[in-house]
This record gives C-alpha cells, structure tokens and sequence, in this order.
C-alpha cells in the first residue's frame, strides 16, 4: 500500500482535526470519465409534460384556445367563400335535362349579371373574404407573440438554471453540450419550431374542412374513408417513431462535434506543438460523419414518409372522380366541381401537414432538451438571502467554523470532521491512497455536503 502526504496549510487560528481519518471510496473508473451519464436517445414517446412546458412558456392555455379559434375561424372563412361562389354559379344557371333522340341533354340558361340575387350574394362573397382577411392578421399576431414568448421563456430559464448550477455540473458537463443548447436548440425553437407549428395548424384544419364538405357532397365517401384512416394510422405509427429517434440522435451527435471544435481552438498551439494536427482532424471528421448520418437518415424518412402519404392522397381523388362519374345527372356540376377541386389540393396539403406533425413532434425535442436543463441542474445554494436577517455591521470579530459528519460527493471521503477556532495556525495532514492522488488535485474534488451537520459558522 502506497501512501503520500498532502500539506493544506490554513492561514486561521488553531485547527483541530477531531477525525481526520476520513474513509475512502475507490473508483477504478473514475479516472478519465465524466461524472455525468451520457445523453439519453429517447426511444419513447414524447411526453405530454414537453408540450406543457412549451405552451406554459408561451401563455396560459387561454391564449392558446385564442389561437386555434382564430385558426378555425380563418379556414372556415377560405372554405366558406369557396363554397358560396359555387351556390352563386349555381343560382345564377338555371340548368334543365332535355331529352332529345333518346338522349339526355344538360341545359343552362341565364347569367350572373342578370340574376336579381347577385347583389346578395356579392355582399356574402366580400364579407366573407374581409373575415378571411381579419382573421387572418389576427392569427398571425397572436402567433408571432405565442411563439417569441415560449422561445425567451425557455431560453431565461435554461440560463437561470445553469448560472446558479454548482461548479461540478460545469466541471463533469462538456461544453459542447451547453453550446449545443444555446446555439442548435434554441434556434429550433425560436426559428424552426413556429414555423412547423404554424403550418401543421393551418394544414390539418384545413384538410378536416375539406374532408367535411366532400363528405356533404358525397356522404356515401365516409365509407370508403374507414379503410383510408386506418391506411393513414399505420403510416403514422410506423414512422413517428423512427423520425422522432433520428432527430434525436442528430441532436445528441451535435453535441460532441461543438465540444471538439471549441476544444481544438482552445488548444491549437500545443496541437501544433506536439504534431496532433493529424488526429483532431480525424476526430472532426467522425463527429461530422454521425452529425450527417443522423441529419442524412431523418431527411430521408419525412422524403418516404411523403411518398407514401401522395399515395394514399391520390386514393382519395379516384375515390371522388368515381363518384362524380357514378351520379353524373344526379349532381350538380358546381358542387361536383368543388369536391374535385378539395380532393385535388388535398394531395398536397395533406401529407404536408402530416409531414409537419412528424417534424413537429421531432423539434420538440429541442424543447424537451432545453426544459430539462431548466429543471434538473442542481442549484449551488439559495439565491437570496431570507428577507428579515440583518448582519450586524462590526461583524465578524471572531468566530469558529466546525465540520461534522460531513459526506463530500467527490466520492473521497465520508464521515469527515474539522474544527478550526481561531487565533491559532497549524496544518492539515490528510493521508490518503496512491490511486487517489491524481483525483484530488482534479476537478472531482467537489465539497459538496450529501450528510451530516452542515458547516456551523460561529
């Protein structure tokens, strides 16, 4: 057994170690690992507590029924007046079937300008877009403002929370994953995020718009529907878990990429000094070859994810160009035309804003990131001192520090006790393990009391 003499001279009156036979716990991994555990993928879901954390930073849930009233009453107002220029063409066409050598013959008579109705209709038809337009800057400025709110709010509350850490958070945390938090992340959610939010809204309701008014014109369509939703859950569920994953592990393999580039500036001269240029390259290049892996793999699954979703779009314009052709003289062309024209502009709209709820839950990783360093870094003491204690101004005159029982979290010593009274000076003689001795003059040497009596200050 190997043991050597460590020397802490204290510049105080008498120190009296009442037992400085501290215990020591050997950790044959200590060395050159951090103390914290590696970043977690997160295979599972997304849980509800991410989205409450973000709708909690943006406002009160008010807020947000103020936002998708404004979004409902927005699409409405489109797929109204798209729907009143079809009643008014068809009021203003007087239309017959003539039979004539066996055949029947559609026929129109009338225009626009001569039916006394138009001016009604007109009036509609522009009150109409006016809601459209209003609703429309409404929406966008509760947005904007939803959305600068959560993005300052996660982002001061990540901060708070890592400048009143403990020193040994900084000490076992690598900085590339504080970086990444504070560049990536939060550029997700200030820029990226509302983006996607904003479009997944603004698509979905308007497809469920569309799917209520071809299923007016054609309420034989709700059948054919029940095949085509549980087409559209088994795409959702095969992919959403994949996507989400991949999103993650790009997150995660950022971090190690920021935290080598800020180490080798750091330390470029003695790089250079000691010929190492060759090995931080190839250190660089694997953190850049599984940053874009990640980033190649999630692209590529919302692209086929896409792919699929067109298809199953495209099913759902067969299925309305067949019916129109079924219940041809039975339909009226304007009603029939309106369906046609929804069911061709839902094969965009449509896997777009399924493809946006995937990227959607997939950025909310970023917020699920930021709140828990928000949440989970231990605070160093309290911030402010309790509101009635005054210190007396001719203090302190003299005074006693006493340790007792006291556990340090460096994984070092337990049950340590150490008085120091004053007016006296002496020095403190620890011995301790040879293993240990590269741990003590590292950064694991962190006081941090876990039991016992804290430090009384007399």
């Amino acid at each position: 057994m190997h043991f050597f003499t460590l020397f802490c001279f204290f510049y105080v009156d008498d120190i009296d170690i009442r037992d400085a036979s501290a215990k020591l716990i050997s950790d044959d991994d200590l060395q050159g690992k951090l103390v914290d555990a590696e970043e977690d993928f997160g295979l599972a879901s997304m849980s509800f507590s991410t989205y409450r954390a973000y709708i909690r930073a943006a406002g009160s849930w008010l807020v947000w029924v103020l936002l998708i009233v404004a979004f409902v009453i927005n699409v409405s107002a489109s797929i109204f007046s798209t729907f009143w220029l079809s009643r008014w063409l068809k009021i203003g066409h007087r239309e017959q079937v003539l039979e004539s050598n066996g055949s029947a013959l559609l026929h129109s008579e009338g225009s626009l300008a001569d039916s006394p109705e138009t001016p009604y209709y007109s009036t509609v038809y522009g009150i109409s877009l006016v809601i459209l337009f209003l609703s429309g800057l409404l929406k966008a400025m509760i947005f904007v403002k939803v959305s600068l709110n959560a993005a300052s709010r996660l982002h001061n509350g990540m901060f708070s929370s890592m400048i009143r850490g403990t020193v040994g958070f900084f000490d076992s945390t690598p900085t590339g994953r504080i970086l990444n938090r504070f560049s990536k992340d939060m550029d997700e959610i200030d820029v990226k995020l509302p983006f996607t939010a904003e479009v997944f809204l603004q698509n979905m309701i308007t497809c469920t718009g569309f799917l209520l008014v071809i299923t007016w014109v054609f309420p034989a369509f709700l059948i054919a529907c029940v095949p085509l939703l549980a087409i559209f859950l088994l795409f959702v569920s095969c992919f959403r878990a994949g996507i989400r994953s991949l999103k993650r592990s790009e997150n995660i393999s950022r971090s190690p990429l920021f935290d080598h580039i800020t180490t080798t500036v750091e330390g470029l001269t003695c790089i250079h000094s000691y010929g190492q240029t060759a090995r931080f390259m190839e250190t660089l290049k694997h953190c850049l070859d599984a940053n874009s892996g990640a980033v190649f793999m999630f692209q590529s699954a919302m692209r086929w994810l896409a792919v699929w979703l067109d298809l199953l779009v495209v099913m759902i314009t067969s299925i309305v160009a067949f019916f129109i052709v079924i219940l041809t003289g039975t339909l009226s062309p304007a009603d029939a035309g309106m369906a046609l024209a929804f069911a061709v502009q839902m094969s965009g709209i449509f896997q777009f804003a399924v493809r946006t709820q995937a990227e959607l839950e997939a950025k909310m990783t970023s917020v699920e990131r930021v709140a828990y360093y928000s949440e989970n870094i231990h605070a160093e003491g309290d911030w402010e001192t309790t509101k009635g204690v005054d210190v007396p101004k001719e203090w302190p005159q003299n005074g006693q520090i006493n340790f007792h029982g006291i556990n340090a979290r460096g994984k070092l010593f337990e049950e340590y006790s150490l008085e120091i009274t004053e007016n006296q000076a002496n020095q403190c003689i620890l011995k301790v393990e040879e293993k240990v001795k590269k741990a003590l003059s590292s950064k694991d040497w962190q006081m941090r009391p876990d039991q016992g009596t804290l430090w009384k200050i007399q």
